[in-house]
């Protein structure tokens, strides 16, 4: 039976997935959630090969004969076809949970203006001013996540990320997707 790789997205912690290991392990499925800020930035490296590295150094400690499924969310969706040329495993299939698909040499402020062309606008003046995004608060999240001690937690993973986190293009390998996608 394949492992899941549960990969958050670049703006949060690894506690976004944290309910869904236990639920698939309770039910006899392996899963692993990578922390994709590892331990910490290197500024001369692009931001997409940090994270996807990070991701993969968890996925490496899996028996190399050991299928994987990536399961990505949010942000996380563009980095799969990095973490995957990481990974000597064979991969069963990738899937995208409210996550962006992968678009060789797009950046994140590109592909979010194709999703939401109402959004990239404002999101990358905002960054062009010098301010990092997301910069939520409790408030901003309440009705998200009612619970408060895990809108706490998330809150306290967020990782806020500059405008060179954004513009940077993510590449794509040729031959991805190379299992299936949904």
């Amino acid at each position: 039976m394949p492992t899941i790789g549960l990969i958050p997205s670049s703006l949060v912690g690894p506690f976004t997935w944290s309910l869904v290991p236990a639920e698939l392990q309770r039910r006899g499925q392996a899963a692993v959630v990578p922390d994709l800020h590892g331990t910490g930035v290197d500024e001369k490296r692009p931001y997409c090969r940090q994270h996807a590295q990070n991701a993969a150094s968890t996925l490496l400690d899996l028996p190399v004969e050991q299928t994987i499924i990536l399961v990505a969310h949010s942000g996380a969706g563009p980095l799969l076809p990095i973490i995957r040329q990481q990974l000597p495993h064979p991969i069963a299939a990738y899937l995208f949970v409210d996550a962006g698909i992968p678009h060789d040499g797009l950046s994140r402020l590109e592909l979010l203006a194709a999703e939401l062309p109402e959004m990239a606008p404002r999101l990358r003046e905002l960054l062009a001013s010098g301010q990092p995004w997301p910069q939520w608060r409790d408030e901003d999240l309440a009705n998200l996540v009612p619970d408060g001690v895990r809108r706490k937690k998330l809150l306290a993973e967020l990782k806020p990320q500059p405008l060179a986190f954004f513009d940077e293009p993510i590449p794509v390998f040729p031959g991805w997707p190379d299992a299936p996608c949904a």
